[in-house]
């Protein structure tokens, strides 16, 4: 907002031989604008990616609900593969979706 009231400023005073000027700020301006961009790609992607973390999370808390469920049962093999197999495997997912999140939110940040 500042660059863009400098720039509408130095555009009157062109005529004055602050040409220089002017194109500093513009290019200042372009700058900002492109880092904004990017960052607003970034927070939008990891809102995203928030979204979808959020939902391994249920799905693991799903998965635990179910091989209690089967142990209750007596489906042993149905508590193992779920307990022993998918729980482990949506638990290293979570955890690569955490770290990736991590990154992306530590590069907006920056």
């Amino acid at each position: 907002m500042q660059h863009e009231i400098e720039l509408a400023a130095l555009a009157k005073e062109k005529a004055q031989g602050l040409e220089g000027a002017a194109a500093k700020v513009e290019q200042e301006l372009a700058e900002l604008r492109e880092r904004s961009k990017v960052h607003e790609s970034a927070v939008a992607g990891g809102e995203g990616r928030d979204h979808g973390l959020q939902a391994k999370k249920a799905q693991l808390e799903q998965l635990r609900a179910e091989a209690e469920q089967a142990t209750r049962r007596g489906d042993l093999q149905k508590a193992a593969e779920i307990s022993y197999g998918r729980i482990p495997a949506l638990e290293r997912e979570i955890a690569e979706a955490e770290k990736r999140l991590a990154q992306i939110q530590k590069r907006a940040s920056t």
